[in-house]
This record gives C-alpha cells, structure tokens and sequence, in this order.
C-alpha cells in the first residue's frame, strides 16, 4: 500500500483570508437580493476545470483553492463533510473551523481504483470502500475493498455492481448484478438481482431483491431493474433509488429501508431525477422528481410528510442536493453545475443562484462554529 500524502501539510485556510472575497458577482447576484435566511455558511464546490472552489450560497463570492491544483472530475464527501476523496487520490480534511488539508491516509496502490462515489467513507471515517481495478461504470462485475487510512490494510468485499460505505462499520452497502439473460427490452444499464450490507468480519446481510423492489414499487413483476443505495449519516437507513434498465426516469422510484431490510416507506414511485440527500441528522430525505418539463423538490421527513416545492425552469434536470449543517436549507444543482436553486426546509424560501460548479459540501458558518 502506498501513502496518498507524507508528513505533515499546511493547512490551508478558507475563512478569513483576503482570497474570500467579493471577486466575482453573479447574474443572480447583481439581480436579485438573495434570502438573507438562505445565505449563511460556505459551500465547497468542484469546478469544470478540476479546482475545489469556495463559495456562499448565492454564488456571488467565490475563492479557487488553488493549492491543491486541478484534481479531477471526480469527488467523494463524508456524510459529515468532514472529508473529501478526490479523483487524484488525494484524501482532505476539512475541518468546522474552516481550514483543509491533506490526509496523511494510506490507499491502494493500483493505479485503475475509484471511491464508492458519492458514499465511499465508511465505519466513522476511518475507512474508504473503493472499486478495485476499475473497467468503467458499464461494468457491473467490480471487486469491492475497505480501506483502513490510518494503516493502509484492506479487507474485499467481494463483487458488486455499486458500492457505498457503511458509516457505522467497515463494510459497506453493495447491489449484486443479476444474471446475463436475453432480453428483448434495450437495456441501458445492467440490471441487479440483490441489494446486501457486507461488512469485514460478519455475514453477509440480505436487504431486497430486485422481486420484493417491484411488488414496493408496484412494479410489473419481474420488470428489469437497476438499484442504487444511499445510506443516511448515522447508517441505520438506506434509501434505494431504483431505475428500470431501459433508462426511462418516468419508471423510477424510491423507496427506504432500514438497516435490516426491513420497509419504512416509500418516497417516490415514477419520475425521479436527483440523487436523494440526506438531512446530517438522517431524519429527512431530499430529492427531484420530474413530470414532463416541471421539476420538485421534495423533502421527506421520515416518519412524516413530505412537502413539495416547485423549481425553476432549467436545461435538462436537477441532478445533485446537499444539506446546510443546521438542516435549515437544501441546495441542488442542474446537469449543468453553475446552475443551483438553494430552498429552506420549512416555510416557502427558494432562490435561484450561480454557483462555480457542482455542491460537494456546506461548511456551517462562523457563527455556527
């Protein structure tokens, strides 16, 4: 195993600093007021160049972390912000005081490996679950491992189709492809026959089958499907967005489990187009829906109900969600990654904003800290 980074690195600074400051004001910006209970905080970015960027919640003032150069159009943030896997293997730790630096972590000396992208950390931080001679996100045959970063020692997991860290052990939340089968129906994507939590050490616990999926869904029996699995921060959840396999996102759904399998509810059942965010206390579930060209927000309280808020209009569809530390707000961006919209979860405050790219975490404010 090879050390990502040696030795000790400067931090580098990120609130406080003359680079923070108003050297760029946006369209959204100069047009509109931004919603003073919406703009608090920082929310860290990655730009289409590769560059982690800082920026407020409007978009208006933004800061290029330029130290650690250009690293890939590739990220993977801890459920806690705490950390970021980059595409270039570089682990960062980011603290609540506003600083980042790079993580002495150990990683795996192939060349060809990905992180679990977007959940690869796993068992408190302490680990990365990564893809291990990684042939493409066609592949549906990829050999999972944790990673230990403080030692570098790993554990496989086996083969999966998807993979996400399990935040309470080290293991992580896996799909199993189905079986090659023909098939008249053109498939875009490989369809899975089973979703498992596999941790080092323990038996491998089943969570759903592709059957038991259709019937929540009120899917037509044995219809081909692929699944996707989010665990929440504390990982007693897990949400599974689950897609047919011939790409149409008008058969798409959600639906949530607890770390047993057992159902807790289903949040979705056509037209999803978003990942689904977690709320950092695991209790609320944001994600997009999509009926012909109108989009909403939708923001599951677990448990509860689930409001509903209108979007505005973009070029193609709302695709990622990330939460403010405080639960307060949720920002998503489009498929194309300057484009957000930041709401607040309760009442009817949403906000269209110019951010540098594509929301990786959101840094609690000064205030907060």
């Amino acid at each position: 195993m090879a050390a990502a980074a040696a030795g000790a690195v400067s931090a580098v600074a990120w609130y406080g600093l003359p680079a923070l400051h108003h050297s760029r004001q946006s369209p959204a910006a100069r047009d509109h007021a931004f919603p003073a209970q919406l703009d608090h905080g920082r929310i860290v970015a990655l730009d289409s160049t590769g560059y982690l960027v800082l920026s407020d919640p409007s978009g208006a003032h933004r800061s290029r972390l330029s130290a650690l150069g250009s690293t890939g159009q590739r990220a993977a943030a801890a459920a806690d912000g705490s950390y970021l896997w980059l595409a270039d293997g570089q682990v960062v730790s980011v603290r609540r005081n506003g600083t980042a630096s790079l993580y002495p972590a150990k990683l795996p000396s192939i060349s060809n490996y990905v992180a679990a992208a977007p959940s690869a950390f796993s068992d408190h931080n302490r680990a990365l679950v990564t893809l291990d001679g990684f042939s493409g996100y066609s592949s549906s045959q990829n050999p999972v491992s944790v990673n230990f970063m403080s030692t570098g020692l790993s554990r496989r997991l086996g083969i999966a189709d998807w993979a996400a860290g399990d935040p309470q052990a080290p293991g992580a939340f896996v799909t199993v492809a189905a079986p090659p089968a023909a098939s008249s129906v053109n498939q875009q994507v490989p369809p899975d026959a089973i979703a498992e939590l596999r941790d080092a050490g323990r038996p491998v616990q089943p969570l759903a089958t592709a059957a038991v999926i259709n019937r929540d869904l009120r899917q037509r029996p044995a219809t081909p499907i692929a699944f996707y699995l989010y665990p929440n921060p504390q990982g007693d959840k897990v949400a599974v967005v689950v897609h047919p396999t011939s790409g149409s996102p008008q058969d798409s759904g959600l639906l949530l489990l607890r770390r047993n399998g057992r159902l807790l509810g289903v949040g979705a059942t056509t037209g999803m187009t978003s990942n689904p965010a977690w709320s950092p206390s695991g209790r609320q579930l944001g994600f997009v829906t999509a009926d012909g060209s109108q989009q909403d927000l939708r923001i599951w309280a677990i448990g509860g109900r689930t409001a509903i808020r209108r979007l505005p209009p973009v070029t193609g569809s709302y695709q990622w969600c990330i939460w403010s530390p405080d639960n307060a707000s949720i920002t998503c961006s489009a498929a194309q990654a300057s484009t957000w919209v930041v709401a607040s979860v309760t009442g009817s405050v949403l906000a269209p904003s110019h951010g540098p790219g594509f929301p990786l975490i959101w840094l609690p404010s000064a205030r907060a800290r």
